[in-house]
């Protein structure tokens, strides 16, 4: 949005491809991490991520091999917790279903992402390490990454990306310590 700016009609959970515009230009970032605000936005009025998870699961079996609209997903939502269809969560001003789907600009919602730090937080601390002129290896020996998820190891390398290129001679040692 920085880039394209707020306003700009791309900027929607729920785009209208108009005559002219390139279908290209409408896949960009901001669906997916509006998209994810909003999810979470909807975790988030449920209040318990077990319920949560069990509604996704209960939405995939009921339109696995389908594609559907935004409003059958937020249907099925609203009728798989009826205590929230009975409290209108889908018009609360400003943050109304049709709002987060249909105008363009920044969520409403934005979630609370400070545990993945405490997640991310050794990948990182492990890349700068990687980075010092003088390595010391013990310190990058004493962490254990055999227990790190998929998704921290990929952090791990990002981050190493970030601060390329290495000294000469550590990327075959990057290599070797996570394989």
């Amino acid at each position: 949005m920085d880039i394209t700016g707020e306003e700009n009609p791309l900027n929607k959970l729920r785009v209208k491809i108009e005559p002219g515009v390139d279908p290209d230009d409408t896949y960009n970032e901001t669906p997916y991490e509006k998209g994810f605000c909003f999810v979470s936005y909807l975790a988030h009025l449920v209040g318990d991520q077990d319920q949560f998870d069990k509604f996704l699961k209960a939405y995939v079996d009921e339109f696995k091999f389908q594609s559907i609209l935004a409003d059958d997903f937020l249907e099925f939502y609203l009728e798989y917790f009826p205590e929230l269809k009975k409290k209108r969560v889908d018009s609360i001003p400003g943050f109304e279903f049709d709002r987060w789907l249909n105008t363009p600009g920044w969520p409403p919602y934005l979630p609370d992402l400070s545990p993945g730090d405490s997640l991310m937080k050794p990948a990182e601390n492990l890349a700068q390490l990687w980075v010092t002129e003088e390595l010391n290896m013990p310190a990058i020996e004493a962490v254990a990454i055999s227990s790190w998820k998929t998704y921290q190891l990929i952090y791990f390398l990002d981050k190493i990306l970030q601060k390329s290129p290495l000294p000469p001679g550590k990327n075959k040692w990057v290599i070797s310590s996570i394989c």
